[in-house]
């Protein structure tokens, strides 16, 4: 995860779980959720996938709006 992610959901009080890259079975699985899409971080909240740091939708998905 990116440290903007990192720092952003921390400056809200979030948790989460960084899974690094280096393990190949961490980045089969990034694969199927970002279904083939390229770009870090792969976030998933609530079964929603957000590829890239898009502070928008992700305060939409947290009801920081």
């Amino acid at each position: 995860m990116c440290n903007g992610t990192k720092e952003f959901l921390s400056s809200y009080g979030f948790g989460y779980v960084d899974h690094t890259l280096t393990d190949r079975a961490n980045v089969e699985r990034m694969k199927i959720l970002s279904r083939g899409e390229r770009g870090i971080p792969v976030i998933v909240m609530n079964g929603v996938v957000s590829i890239a740091l898009d502070r928008h939708r992700l305060k939409s998905h947290l009801g920081l709006y």
